[in-house]
């Protein structure tokens, strides 16, 4: 249970500094399991002479089913595995942002909250929010707008491929156009963490100034 006597600051500092833990670990985990997927991949691996008989129906290749077999399941790994990462750095990203409004609405939020369903963050369907003109003080501050432009741009590939998968039609038609897009929206998780990261560094100076300010209150 959360230690309600830990003071607003320092448990939303917590809070944001745990999503983004959690999806950088969701992210090495999608690197382990794509160079484990690698270390199968039969274009690499040397063919290895030797069959059985299946009950005298056909011929087996023991190595090359192992290698299929293994290839399919980490190919499917590494795919739970980048859903789950996306979802945990978008949620990093769009709970540091709101972390960083709230503060500088005056507002004094103990935690980021969430929805969850099955196991997965509830990401708001908003577009990440501006900061134009809040955070100029900090030199980061110019590039949280481009930052966040190239999330909402991988957001939109990632929408529009799976519109083309739900209509698999269309899925076909512009290959290369489509591969292009698909491309894009596999960027997703590592656009939404390196936004959150950005975002997350804006949080200490924000938090920094509202201590000061409600210090300076506390004191007249």
């Amino acid at each position: 249970m959360p230690n309600t006597a830990i003071p607003w600051f320092h448990s939303l500092t917590q809070s944001v500094a745990a999503l983004g833990l959690a999806a950088r670990e969701y992210g090495m985990a999608v690197q382990s399991a794509r160079l484990a997927a690698w270390s199968v991949d039969s274009a690499r691996l040397a063919a290895v002479p030797g069959t059985v008989s299946v009950r005298g129906r056909h011929y087996l290749s023991p190595y090359d089913d192992s290698v299929r077999q293994l290839s399919a399941l980490h190919t499917e790994v590494e795919r739970q595995l980048h859903d789950l990462y996306e979802n945990a750095a978008l949620a990093y990203a769009h709970g540091t942002s709101a972390a960083v409004t709230s503060v500088l609405e005056g507002r004094c939020p103990a935690h980021v909250e969430f929805g969850r369903i099955d196991g997965r963050y509830v990401i708001p369907e908003a577009p990440l929010p501006h900061f134009d003109g809040t955070l100029d003080e900090w030199l980061g501050g110019p590039c949280l707008g481009l930052l966040r432009n190239i999330v909402i741009e991988h957001v939109r590939a990632k929408k529009e491929v799976r519109e083309r998968n739900f209509f698999e039609d269309l899925a076909d038609c512009e290959g290369t156009q489509f591969a292009e897009v698909s491309e894009l929206a596999s960027g997703l998780a590592d656009s939404a963490m390196t936004y959150g990261e950005r975002v997350e560094r804006a949080l200490h100076l924000v938090l920094v100034t509202a201590k000061e300010n409600h210090t300076a209150v506390g004191g007249e």
